[in-house]
């Protein structure tokens, strides 16, 4: 049986290209602690926007969350854990073959 808080979403902008295009669906998995080098679906308290980027953990017992987009135009975002309202595992991407 699945974890009953799965939920998807689709993906929308150009921050993950060329490794994901718009249109792709993001299965997440809220009960799922991230680890480095996961992909995540992430939202600063502040923001009024998600963020699907690859999570790492730096400084002091890893108190700074490093977000990395895989498209060069957008630099790596770091910020305390404590600004992040929630960070969710993004467990698949599902890839639309026709638009």
């Amino acid at each position: 049986m699945g974890d009953p808080s799965t939920f998807a979403v689709v993906l929308e902008g150009d921050s993950m290209l060329p490794r994901f295009r718009a249109g792709c669906r993001l299965v997440i998995v809220p009960s799922e602690f991230p680890r480095t080098g996961t992909m995540v679906l992430a939202r600063l308290k502040d923001a009024s926007e998600a963020l699907f980027r690859e999570y790492h953990r730096t400084g002091v017992a890893g108190s700074i969350v490093r977000l990395v987009s895989s498209n060069p135009a957008y630099p790596p975002i770091e910020q305390p854990l404590a600004l992040f309202s929630w960070i969710y595992t993004v467990l698949e991407v599902h890839e639309r073959l026709r638009y």
